[in-house]
C-alpha cells in the first residue's frame, strides 16, 4: 500500500510537471480525449485528479465544480438514460451562466455541440424543486422535453445531498408532458389584413403569449378571436 501510494504521488507529480506540454497537442486531440474520459462509466475520479494537478484548468479553463459530475452520473441512472452524454457531463463541471463560446472555440467543438452546451448552461429558465407546473410547461413548450430534463438533472446535481429527492422526481415525471402547437400562424395574421413585415411576428408572438398564459388550453376558434382583437388594436 505504501509503495502504491508513493507511485501514485510520483505519477501525479509528473502530471503537474509536464502539464504545460498540453499546449503542443492539437485542440482536436484534446477534445477527443476529453470526450472519451467524460463518456467513461465512472469519470469522476479522473476529472478530480485532473483538477488537483491543474490539468483540468488547462483543458477547460471555465471548470469550477469537478465534484458535481459524481452526482450527475448517479442521476443519469435514475433518469434511465440510454448512455452517458459527454456534453451534459461537461456542463456539470461548469458554472451556470458561463460563457461557452471561448470554450467551444478552444476545443474546436462542432456547431451542434457548441449550441447544446450553451443551451445547457444558460441561467434561464430556472428549473428546480420550486418550479411551478405552469413554469415547467412554458419551458417544455419553448425548449422541448429532452433539454428540459437535462437542465433539471444539472440543477439537481448541484443541490445539497440532504435535500429531498421527491420534488425533483416529480419534476422529471411532469416533464413527460407533450406541448401542443399554437393553433394559429402567420397566415392567419395576414388573412386579417396585416401587411407582410415585422408586425406579423409581433402580433403572432402576442397571441402566443396569451395562449401560453391561458395554459395552452384555448382551441383555434378562441385563439383566432383573440388574434383578431389584437389586430383591431394594432396600428402601423
Amino acid at each position: 500500500l505504501e509503495l502504491a501510494t508513493k507511485l501514485a504521488q510520483s505519477t501525479l507529480a509528473a502530471c503537474r510537471a509536464h502539464s504545460v506540454g498540453l499546449a503542443r497537442l492539437s485542440a482536436e486531440r484534446i477534445q477527443q480525449e476529453l470526450v472519451k474520459m467524460l463518456c467513461a462509466l465512472a469519470p469522476c475520479e479522473a476529472v478530480t485528479l485532473m483538477a488537483s494537478t491543474g490539468v483540468l484548468q488547462l483543458v477547460v479553463a471555465e471548470a469550477r465544480n469537478p465534484g458535481g459530475l459524481k452526482k450527475l452520473a448517479a442521476l443519469e441512472l435514475e433518469a434511465k438514460r440510454d448512455g452517458p452524454d459527454w456534453r451534459l457531463r461537461l456542463a456539470a463541471i461548469l458554472p451556470t451562466g458561463v460563457e461557452t463560446d471561448s470554450l467551444a472555440a478552444n476545443l474546436k467543438l462542432a456547431n451542434a455541440d457548441r449550441d447544446r452546451l450553451a443551451a445547457l448552461t444558460k441561467p434561464e429558465p430556472i428549473l428546480d424543486d420550486q418550479t411551478s407546473p405552469a413554469h415547467l410547461r412554458r419551458a417544455l413548450y419553448h425548449l422541448g422535453g429532452p433539454l428540459v430534463i437535462d437542465r433539471v438533472l444539472l440543477a439537481w446535481s448541484r443541490i445539497d445531498e440532504a435535500a429531498s429527492p421527491a420534488p425533483w422526481r416529480a419534476l422529471l415525471a411532469a416533464a413527460a408532458w407533450a406541448a401542443k402547437a399554437l393553433p394559429v400562424g402567420g397566415a392567419d395574421v395576414l388573412a386579417l389584413g396585416v401587411r407582410p413585415g415585422p408586425a406579423v411576428g409581433r402580433l403572432l408572438a402576442a397571441a402566443e403569449e396569451w395562449w401560453i398564459g391561458a395554459g395552452f388550453e384555448p382551441a383555434r376558434d378562441e385563439t383566432l378571436a383573440h388574434l383578431r382583437h389584437l389586430v383591431s388594436q394594432y396600428s402601423d
